[in-house]
């Protein structure tokens, strides 16, 4: 029972860091229209690699990469 309990706590855990999470690529996305909006008006800088903040950016989608692959993994092994 004790087993039980712990799998239904981890699972409504895992719930509500979900939630977060599609709440924050939600908002990741609309950023990303915004700069991709303001490069096409010509007042972002068109050589984004250049930008100091872009090896920030490869870490993340790294990271959101590794993420959405951990969730489909755990997903499929689920059998559902």
């Amino acid at each position: 029972m004790k087993e039980l309990e712990r799998e239904r706590d981890a699972l409504l855990h895992g719930l509500e860091v979900v939630e977060r999470a599609r709440d924050w690529y939600r908002q990741q996305i609309q950023a990303v229209q915004q700069r991709q909006k303001h490069v096409r008006q010509g007042f972002g800088d068109k050589d984004y690699v250049a930008d100091p903040l872009q090896n920030r950016a490869f870490l993340l989608l790294a990271r959101i990469q590794e993420v959405n692959c951990c969730l489909g993994d755990l997903i499929a092994s689920s059998g559902k």
